[in-house]
């Protein structure tokens, strides 16, 4: 069985973090059931419960330094931000058959519904073929990198935040880095900044 956080377990977990706060920008508000629920029902896909847990106690933002995880419901916020605008720039380049034919699967890269970049450029994203839990709706995750084939990430997206975000190895800082940079500890939400994140994104989509 998958493993499954509800807002509890979310909200447990915002309390050991930074979260740092600047008085010239105000926060984005965070997603509601209703803004999840539209987004089911105009693309067809069930978002996993702990996905949707989590977005609604932390919204979007980056975990960790690194892992940039977007939401429903910010369209004027671009691809940075807004989950469906996320998806539409690579799903734009799948329809290349030039960009299809390095991958082993292409169906399977085709169907994937991308939620968070990595500092490295890559995209991290749900199979919806690849169920790991039908009542809370958790799908296998799966990245893609710079090679021809989808690396398998986590088996549910509790486990993408805690076994792969929050793990031992990527928060690990030397001496050195902890006393001039601090925690890796840290969620930083996204501010409302108009259109300052509209450009795409240069990451596997470039190469």
């Amino acid at each position: 069985m998958a493993r499954v956080g509800g807002l509890r377990h979310w909200a447990a977990l915002k309390r050991t973090l930074v979260i740092p706060a600047n008085p010239n920008l105000k926060p984005l508000a965070k997603p509601t059931d209703e803004t999840l629920d539209r987004y089911e029902a105009e693309t067809g896909f069930r978002l996993p419960h702990s996905y949707r847990s989590l977005i609604k106690v932390f919204g979007p933002g980056v975990l960790a330094w690194d892992y940039r995880i977007v939401a429903p419901g910010y369209p004027e916020q671009g691809w940075g931000v807004d989950l469906a605008a996320f998806n539409a720039v690579p799903h734009e380049a799948l329809k290349d058959r030039r960009v299809m034919r390095q991958f082993k699967d292409p169906a399977q890269v085709r169907r994937l519904v991308f939620f968070c970049r990595p500092g490295d450029g890559d995209l991290v994203g749900w199979d919806p073929e690849d169920v790991r839990d039908r009542r809370w709706h958790e799908y296998g995750i799966y990245e893609w990198g710079r090679g021809d084939a989808l690396g398998f990430v986590a088996r549910s997206f509790t486990e993408f935040i805690e076994d792969v975000c929050l793990s031992e190895a990527n928060l690990r800082l030397t001496p050195e880095q902890m006393a001039e940079l601090g925690t890796r500890l840290e969620f930083l939400p996204e501010y409302e900044l108009g259109a300052a994140r509209q450009t795409e994104p240069d990451s596997v989509l470039s190469t």
